[in-house]
């Protein structure tokens, strides 16, 4: 079932992010769908570098 449940995930995620090309609304858009396909997630996001010193949530 829990296998089930993650390729359907990816399914969806792959047809709403198919004609997206911007990084952070793809970003977005997964975070998104992750966190309400799972209801034992507690948070989804992704961390990005950047520069060097400075990394963003």
């Amino acid at each position: 079932m829990k296998k089930e449940k993650y390729q359907a995930t990816l399914r969806t995620i792959k047809s709403l992010i198919e004609h997206e090309f911007d990084l952070v609304s793809v970003m977005s858009t997964i975070s998104c769908d992750l966190y309400h396909a799972f209801d034992s997630f507690i948070w989804v996001g992704f961390y990005r570098l950047v520069d060097e010193s400075s990394p963003q949530v």
